[in-house]
């Protein structure tokens, strides 16, 4: 495989479907679907609900068991791959559009932030569990609908079960989000850097966009996240090395130039310097 096919909602054929940007799907469906491509980039945010039996799917390359009481969470762009399991449950599949159809100035329940929140995968009490499919059946009975204002009831229904999963995936960091100038710098960082890595490695390159001192972004950063922005955009840069590693046979010097590296060589010494080890090493772990 050169390169990692990509799934949007609009190749999905079954389900219930709102304009290419919102889906239901059961999710034995959903999985048959990946297992059939072998490995897919997600172009969607996705919540998987499960009602009985195990399965499991990875990640990134990090394996999650998909069993009754958890949840879990897709975000863009990040690989999927799974074994045929029997299964059930539903998977909501929607667009980033989709989500922010709804404008708030609440940086809780922006996509970019709330998205963040959520760990791949939480743990629900039996009672929380029943709750989120309740919300989950209200998005469907409005998705059936097709009234007036069913989009933007839909998008109102999609923020509260997002705001939901923040509450009870117990992140109290989360909770206690504030919206500041500090705050709004971090998201925008994250989102240019999600953007930008294959070109842009420095921090300064992005301060400068943002119209920052290198020294002041670096400062918001490691403040806010805990570790400086040069690390951010290093580990983001590794992970696209590591989804291009496991789920491709692109050769370590394709890969380099793919992410923008001049030389095998210089890719090879920013790879270890994150992970430890080197790309071949890597690969041949399987992680």
């Amino acid at each position: 495989m050169h390169s990692i096919g990509s799934l949007s909602i609009a190749e999905l054929q079954q389900g219930d479907f709102y304009q290419g940007e919102f889906s239901t799907q059961e999710l034995s469906t959903f999985l048959e679907m990946i297992h059939q491509k072998g490995a897919v980039r997600c172009l969607f945010f996705g919540i998987i609900l499960i009602r009985k039996g195990k399965s499991t799917l990875s990640i990134d390359g990090h394996p999650l068991e998909l069993r009754p009481g958890t949840g879990v969470f897709i975000k863009y762009h990040q690989v999927l791959s799974t074994e045929q399991q029997a299964i059930e449950g539903e998977v909501v599949l929607f667009t980033r559009a989709f989500y922010n159809l709804v404008y708030t100035a609440n940086s809780r329940i922006q996509s970019d932030t709330a998205f963040g929140m959520i760990p791949s995968r939480v743990d629900f009490k039996k009672n929380e569990s029943a709750e989120l499919f309740s919300y989950l059946e209200l998005l469907k009975k409005e998705a059936y609908r097709e009234a007036t204002l069913s989009r933007e009831i839909l998008c109102l229904h999609l923020k509260t079960l997002v705001l939901n999963l923040v509450r009870k995936s117990g992140d109290l960091s989360a909770v206690a989000l504030k919206t500041s100038r500090k705050a709004g710098y971090v998201e925008e960082f994250k989102t240019r850097v999600g953007r930008g890595f294959k070109e842009w490695k420095r921090t300064s390159d992005y301060a400068q966009f943002m119209g920052l001192s290198p020294n002041y972004l670096n400062a918001v950063i490691k403040e806010r996240l805990g570790s400086s922005a040069e690390s951010y955009i290093q580990r983001r840069v590794v992970l696209e090395a590591e989804r291009l590693l496991l789920n491709t046979d692109l050769s370590v010097s394709e890969i380099a130039y793919e992410l923008g590296f001049t030389d095998k060589s210089h890719f090879g010494k920013y790879f270890k310097k994150v992970r430890g080890t080197t790309p071949n090493q890597f690969r041949l772990r399987g992680h």
